[in-house]
């Protein structure tokens, strides 16, 4: 009767293990291993009951969590692609270089040999993992980046860990060389190198696949210790205390990675004794199996006259079943669940040609959101009503416009929207001459009439927008213009359809390469004109809230920013979009927080744009608002690259923060090109140049946010971004 390989069989039910976890976490997971959670809180008889982590293991939190809140078994289960692809890389370096040093070194070449056994002598004398420790745990180690600090660690262990290999090797290549049939070769003449490759490799194939294994599981076993000694990949920066101006950190990385957990956990064994056990129980799980596996492949290999081309057909000849029930596992497991497929029904809405603020197409839309929102069980905050309208002064919608000049005998039309665009007006049609103000001090004028009846050009770059608006005041109230000519180079700008009405002179933005031009020709003649729609009444925002299903989070909200104006057939679709966005989330199983749902009106003007109302009244405790979402940039229902911009979501807002650095891993996984909005450092904020809109809900709540929009249209659908969204929320609203 044939014996069973018994450590085979366990090792390889542990390996097929550990596959399905590095390739499917995210369906073994149902959490984000991203998202901190330091403080619970809940309502008991009146009482607010606050809970701090680490939780113990419970229904929400299968394996406990660690002392940021981190849930320990998303943590672990997302980490073991890190981990042990880690431990084979580290294994695959140290063979590169321990194959042709042990094969030169049994050949004889003194060299080789003394390199080996001298390396075998250092690190007898100084512990490898001594050394590891020193190395890595320099600063310029420790601030690298996830990739880089991959290769640092590969490199590390390669370098600490070849000699012992290497010596193994060398003592087997030794001994297959005094075997007779070496010797035969040697008499008839055969070079060294063709018996190298042709004898010497075959019979040292067995060995190598063994140890391959066995080293998988040394190098897991090194990277445990490292991670007592808190080294480990992705060293993250996380504020503890800022007392008395020293700033003290959490010492944890960002990346899913099991040495980490260790780290973090060492002093914690007998407050949250989980926090150990379960990462150190995933280490010995996995050196295990591989010990395990690597001491079944020597039990099945022929000690003695073993060919390279035999292994692979006594391998697939062991237990058929294992290699069919792992094929089983993973079909079964490749088939999407679907759980966060996106698809929205395109113009359900009634069919308005335009949307625009204050319109009465903008009154009936609004019906139709609150009574969305009403079928899908989501509730006015304050005053029993969704609406919290807002003035909006005297408003005109651009309609047409157009801009020549003539310079010399030629008239050079010019592209709206790309060459100038209008911003506010002052006559339908106005014509006259140039007159180039860039090279001059317009803070100190002494001489207004040399402005009389002109368009004076003034360039954007040495003044800022008070100080412009300052100008074109003091301007006016002395003399009158043409208009005034903004050179911009921010062409975000040149989008807005709203505009308002002036008293004395058009303002118009126009780009670089048109203010070239015509500085080159100041005596241009600049013929402009306008067709405007006013639109009287007000803007009108919508906000609703619907309620999370867990005692200690509901309190705590993720607020949804949402647009509802449009001017065409592709912005009613994202309108529907929009609709079906807040409808899915809703509808998501497990939602532990609560979300505030804000269509905001006026979002096709940065000027109108109904954020600023909001944050002036913002309805909610901005304190519990983990993180604002805007969609309202989305503005097609087709795009080629989105706007992605986290930089308001700070290391120290840490739900919005690792909420934006898991959306923008997941969009990257996806190939969706993205950029961020231009933004210049203030401090240790940041604040979007191209946009004041985007700002509001950052720098006057001091709400973490999120921007997302679409740049142009394109050939992807605002499906694939819809489910990228859903996923990602969910994923860390638990």
């Amino acid at each position: 009767m044939k014996k069973t390989n018994i450590p085979l069989l366990l090792g390889s039910v542990i390996l097929v293990f550990i596959i399905v976890l590095m390739v499917f976490p995210d369906m073994i997971a149902s959490k984000s291993p991203y998202t901190l959670q330091h403080m619970r809180f809940s309502t008991e008889n009146n009482q607010l009951q606050v809970e701090s982590a680490p939780y113990p293991p419970s229904s929400e939190f299968l394996f406990g969590s660690d002392d940021l809140g981190r849930d320990i078994f998303s943590y672990m289960v997302y980490g073991t692609r890190l981990t042990i692809l880690l431990g084979i890389f580290m294994s695959l370096g140290q063979f590169l270089i321990a194959i042709p040093m042990a094969i030169m070194g049994g050949f004889g070449h003194k060299s080789f040999k003394s390199i080996i056994l001298q390396g075998n002598v250092i690190f007898s004398a100084i512990p490898a993992l001594l050394i590891s420790i020193i190395i890595l745990q320099l600063d310029f180690f420790v601030s690298l980046n996830k990739v880089y600090s991959m290769l640092a660690f590969v490199l590390v262990i390669t370098f600490v860990g070849w000699p012992k290999l290497g010596k193994l090797l060398m003592e087997r290549v030794e001994a297959i060389n005094q075997q007779p049939f070496i010797r035969g070769e040697v008499a008839i003449g055969k070079r060294r190198s063709k018996i190298a490759v042709e004898n010497v490799i075959p019979h040292l194939v067995p060995e190598i696949i063994i140890l391959f294994f066995m080293e998988i599981a040394r190098n897991l076993s090194m990277m445990m210790q490292l991670g007592v000694f808190s080294v480990f990949i992705g060293n993250l920066k996380i504020i503890k205390d800022s007392s008395m101006g020293q700033l003290s950190y959490y010492n944890v990385s960002f990346e899913p990675e099991w040495a980490s957990m260790l780290s973090t956990s060492r002093n914690m064994l007998g407050v949250a004794p989980w926090t150990v056990l379960f990462p150190a129980l995933a280490f010995f799980i996995s050196v295990l199996g591989f010990n395990l596996f690597g001491e079944g492949l020597r039990e099945i290999l022929p000690k003695r006259h073993l060919r390279f081309m035999s292994v692979p057909k006594k391998i697939l000849r062991f237990d058929r079943m294992i290699a069919i029930g792992i094929l089983i596992i993973l079909f079964i497991l490749s088939i999407n669940t679907k759980a966060y497929d996106f698809e929205y029904e395109k113009q359900r809405v009634k069919d308005f040609d335009q949307v625009l603020v204050g319109s009465k197409e903008a009154r009936e839309t609004v019906s139709h959101i609150e009574n969305k929102m009403r079928e899908l069980g989501i509730v006015p905050i304050e005053d029993n009503d969704y609406k919290k309208p807002y003035a909006i002064g005297n408003v005109y919608q651009r309609i047409d416009q157009s801009m020549k000049a003539n310079i010399g005998d030629k008239t050079q039309d010019l592209t709206e929207n790309v060459d100038f665009t209008i911003v506010s007006f002052a006559d339908d049609f106005v014509e006259g001459y140039l007159y180039d103000a860039t090279k001059e001090d317009l803070y100190t004028i002494e001489d207004f009439q040399r402005f009389q009846d002109k368009f004076i050009l003034i360039d954007t770059r040495f003044y800022n927008d008070s100080s412009i608006d300052f100008i074109i005041r003091n301007i006016s109230k002395n003399v009158a213009v043409k208009g005034f000519l903004l050179i911009e180079s921010n062409q975000a700008k040149f989008n807005e359809v709203m505009i308002d009405k002036r008293e004395n002179g058009n303002i118009i933005l126009i780009s670089k390469s048109i203010a070239e031009t015509l500085t080159r020709n100041e005596n241009s003649l600049i013929t402009l004109s306008c067709e405007t729609k006013e639109i009287q009444g007000q803007g009108v925002n919508l906000v609703g809230y619907y309620e999370g299903n867990d005692t200690y989070l509901k309190d705590e909200v993720i607020a949804i920013g949402l647009s509802y104006n449009y001017l065409d057939t592709k912005g009613q679709d994202v309108l529907q979009f929009n609709l079906e966005m807040m409808e899915r989330l809703c509808q998501l199983k497990g939602n532990k927080r609560s979300f505030i749902f804000l269509f905001l009106d006026g979002t096709l003007s940065d000027q109108y744009h109904g954020i600023y109302s909001m944050a002036d009244d913002f309805p909610y405790s901005p304190q519990k608002v983990k993180a604002y979402i805007d969609l309202t940039r989305i503005r097609s229902n087709t795009f080629d690259t989105i706007e992605l911009s986290v930089e308001q979501a700070p290391i120290t807002r840490q739900f919005a923060w690792s909420l934006g650095h898991l959306l923008k891993e997941n969009v990257n996984k996806n190939d969706i090109e993205n950029a961020p909005l231009k933004s210049n450092q203030v401090g240790i904020e940041y604040y979007y140049t191209n946009t004041d809109a985007a700002n509001q809900m950052f720098w006057r709540r001091g709400i973490a946010s999120i921007i997302i929009g679409t740049k142009k249209s394109g050939y992807r659908d605002l499906d694939e971004l819809g489910r990228i969204i859903l996923e990602t929320v969910n994923k860390n609203n638990y």
